[in-house]
């Protein structure tokens, strides 16, 4: 008889599909989970919220879904990302994740839901007027980042985290975003600068880490664990159990791990799908971390730069597909594969032998046209 003995490097083998920026199907992240199965990924995070479009039904405020779930030169929310005058977006009702989460359930995958705050909000600051702050003509100011002088702020979290943790029952993350939060917006709000001062903060900037603390109060309070990306790790009084993502350099996981956290290691230069295979200007995708190869990919040790005590807070690695070019299936596939395989080994795997992960990779192929996917041929 055969005995198999395998199990996996990292209990967290998550991949990110943002359907914010341009929106994806029920059936595409159908298909996506599909794909999941074949590689052992087990975890798939909805980036649901940005500033590009809302996607997600809240039954408190349906002017999310009115005016931030379209946009285009005949919607609230106007063209961006080159899209053009034309209707472009869509969302998902509670129905549909329902429906997607028992889809998930068949496959052994678990749905995390992002809703990216206090910035990449521009939509949902556009399709409420009471999260826009008026200045002294009396004219909304529209921003893309919450304001936290405003008490609808606060308001405006509690209940739509309190939505999205009903709907996602068995979630034991919610992902808050977290990230690239602009310093100049409320240095310019007076609600901001009076909020600041009212909690004797040095600074306005300080109220990043008050929200951040209010954000993880609710869902702690919901019985959900705040997952954010790296910046929230700098809150000193952020509590230890918060998972956080580390995404700007191959060295933040060391130190985020250092400070206690556990960690998803998702670094740009490795592991962002939407970057570029190459600097030619017909290759589709983003250069800001470099370009990525399958053996960029490959050959990277998430936690070969950290001590004993630090890997064991690595639990898990992300890899994420931002879409602000990618708005097809067929684009999709290409900035995925091949370079989602060597992600996949990474995730299950610690020994390296890239030779022989090659030949896997071509045996791979087959099974890929089969599928219909229309990956990036590799040299």
């Amino acid at each position: 008889s055969l005995h198999l003995r395998d199990w996996p490097r990292f209990r967290i083998r998550q991949y990110m599909i943002d359907v914010a920026r341009h929106f994806h199907s029920m059936e595409e992240v159908k298909r996506l989970m599909d794909h999941m199965v074949l590689l052992k990924l087990n975890t798939l995070h909805l980036h649901l919220t940005d500033d590009q479009g809302w996607r997600i039904e809240i039954d408190a405020f349906p002017e999310l879904i009115k005016n931030a779930a379209y946009r285009g030169a005949t919607w609230p929310l106007k063209s961006q990302l080159g899209d053009g005058p034309e209707t472009h977006g869509g969302y998902y009702t509670k129905s549909d994740v329902r429906e997607l989460l028992e889809y998930s359930k068949q496959r052994g995958i678990s749905i995390i839901p992002e809703i990216d705050v206090p910035g990449h909000s521009y939509a949902s600051v556009n399709a409420l007027t009471k999260l826009q702050e008026v200045d002294e003509d009396g004219e909304p100011i529209i921003v893309d980042t919450l304001n936290p002088g405003l008490d609808f702020t606060y308001e405006f979290i509690e209940v739509v985290l309190t939505e999205i943790a009903a709907m996602f029952p068995d979630a034991p993350y919610i992902h808050i975003g977290g990230d690239e939060v602009r310093e100049d917006v409320w240095e310019n709000s007076e609600a901001a600068k009076q909020k600041a001062r009212k909690l004797q903060l040095a600074s306005v900037q300080e109220l990043y880490n008050f929200m951040v603390i209010f954000t993880h109060n609710v869902l702690e309070d919901l019985g959900k664990t705040t997952m954010g990306w790296e910046e929230i790790h700098l809150i000193k009084d952020l509590p230890r159990e918060a998972l956080v993502a580390s995404w700007k350099t191959d060295e933040a996981a060391a130190l985020v791990a250092g400070q206690g956290f556990d960690v998803l290691v998702s670094s740009g230069s490795r592991y962002y799908m939407d970057m570029a295979y190459n600097m030619r200007v017909d290759e589709p995708g983003l250069y800001w971390a470099g370009t990525i190869v399958l053996k960029t990919t490959y050959d990277w040790d998430p936690i070969g730069n950290m001590d004993a005590e630090m890997q064991k807070q690595v639990i898990g690695i992300l890899a994420p597909l931002w879409t602000e070019l990618v708005s097809t299936r067929e684009r999709i596939d290409y900035m995925l594969y091949p370079r989602l395989l060597a992600f996949a080994e990474n995730a299950w795997n610690d020994e390296k032998n890239w030779e022989e992960f090659v030949a896997r990779v071509k045996k791979f192929l087959p099974l890929l046209d089969g599928l219909g996917i229309t990956y990036r041929h590799f040299e």
